[in-house]
């Protein structure tokens, strides 16, 4: 009778603790409408993040890996339009971040490297035509460069 009582008291046990380790974690507005939903394994975000809008609409999506972003995060306004691209490494922003104007339009560049800028971005306005461009001396390497900048 103990060794029945232990085997299921170990297979009670192991049940649980497999089960325990993946969850899906939300929080709320306060109205009570989801606000974001987190899948944890191990108690660290893992695969797809969702934020979202109070009228329900996707926000922004992250992808993690052992709680660190991976892949690309997009983030939207609220009608549906995309509003930005984000690519991330083990939790760096690492490439090209692209952002767009509400139109859908291209709205700004720029070149990441573990988080860091690592080049002058480019910025459109809405109507697709670079803001204001020209170029500048580096006074690092005296090479000129193509400037970008808002005005």
């Amino acid at each position: 009778m103990k060794q029945r009582t232990l085997l299921i008291g170990l297979s009670l046990t192991a049940a649980l603790a497999f089960t325990a380790c993946d969850d899906i974690r939300t929080q709320e507005f306060p109205d009570g409408k989801v606000r974001m939903e987190s899948t944890y394994v191990n108690d660290k975000k893992q695969g797809i993040e969702k934020e979202y809008y109070n009228s329900g609409a996707i926000k922004r999506e992250t992808n993690y890996n052992a709680d660190r972003k991976e892949g690309v995060q997009k983030e939207y306004y609220e009608d549906g339009t995309l509003q930005a691209e984000t690519p991330y490494a083990d939790g760096y922003i690492e490439g090209e971040v692209v952002k767009y104007h509400k139109n859908g339009k291209l709205a700004s560049k720029a070149k990441y490297q573990k988080n860091k800028q690592i080049e002058f971005g480019e910025m459109y306005d809405p109507d697709g035509s670079p803001a204001t461009d020209g170029s500048y001396k580096d006074p690092r390497d005296g090479y000129a460069r193509p400037l970008f900048l808002r005005i």
